[in-house]
């Protein structure tokens, strides 16, 4: 049995119709992307003052939050929209439908990661535990989250043993003293937002009044914190990109340029930031941590 081709099916024409982003659905990756935008959705309704999404394990929701961008890159380096564009025009009704359907999905994930990088509209509350494992995944999820440009606006940090805790209870002041420890670590590594301590409860906090009553303890936010992500400055001897990358373990650092792209990776995750054009007709000469930033050095081409 032989296919006649797209729009056909066993001989019969079937009428092309553009393609819908929730018509692929079923694809590895598409998933969270889809629920990503109905997300953008409701931010986008005004009966909405706030929207408060309680994200899944650490790994699944960095996959989430990161697949935009990598979905992004992969369509605009298959079919790049300038092209896109011209084949659209003049290659054909089945190619103009075609790109009219990529050119919707790429409009529709454009606006999850416009969303997700918006540091006026977007937020990111990282909730951890005092123990070494949890800190060390707290750190390289930081680190992550930094890399992709996305505002943290606190730490918090979970079941805290209460500072009540008497000699009585031995195991208690042993569980506090070692929590301790994590905490001091968490306060001298994460300096530039808050790092808000709860208290381990006995019951756990369900509906509106234990959540009001929890709440009331926290510390007002800064709803102005500085967003440091990327920038272009003037340093002595030519440009540099400056970007806010508080690794976990800087040797993890990987650098790359292929072609207008600088290629960034740290602690597993990984960036594509495409440059300014004062900068791509200039060569990376090295690069250096200064604090929290790591500095890429350029020339000029000779």
């Amino acid at each position: 049995m032989k296919l006649a081709g797209v729009g056909q099916v066993l001989g019969q024409v079937s009428p092309v119709t553009p393609l819908d982003p929730r018509e692929v659905a079923g694809l590895p990756g598409v998933e969270p992307i889809l629920a990503l935008a109905e997300l953008a959705e409701l931010v986008a309704d005004d009966d909405w003052d706030v929207v408060i999404i309680d994200c899944p394990a650490t790994a699944e929701a960095m996959s989430a939050l990161t697949a935009p961008e990598i979905l992004l890159g992969y369509l605009e380096r298959m079919w790049p929209q300038e092209r896109r564009s011209n084949e659209a025009v003049s290659a054909g009704l089945r190619t103009a439908m075609m790109a009219g359907g990529v050119e919707r999905v790429s409009s529709t994930v454009k606006s999850v990661r416009s969303l997700l990088g918006d540091a006026e509209r977007t937020s990111i509350h990282l909730v951890t535990t005092p123990d070494r494992v949890s800190f060390a995944e707290l750190m390289r999820t930081r680190s992550a989250l930094a890399l992709a440009g996305m505002r943290v606006s606190d730490i918090m940090v979970n079941r805290v043993v209460r500072e009540s805790a008497t000699e009585a209870d031995g195991w208690l002041v042993a569980r506090r003293a070692q929590q301790q420890q994590v905490i001091a670590e968490i306060q001298n590594a994460i300096t530039e937002i808050p790092v808000q301590l709860i208290d381990d409860l006995v019951v756990e906090p369900i509906g509106r009044a234990a959540l009001e009553s929890l709440g009331e303890r926290l510390l007002p936010l800064d709803e102005h914190i500085e967003v440091r992500s990327v920038s272009v400055v003037t340093r002595e001897g030519g440009t540099a990109l400056r970007i806010f990358l508080p690794v976990a373990d800087p040797s993890s650092v990987t650098l790359a340029r292929i072609s207008s792209d600088l290629i960034l990776g740290a602690d597993g995750a990984r960036r594509r930031i495409p440059l300014d054009p004062e900068l791509r007709a200039c060569t990376v000469v090295g690069a250096e941590f200064d604090g929290q930033h790591l500095v890429v050095m350029f020339s000029e081409k000779s």
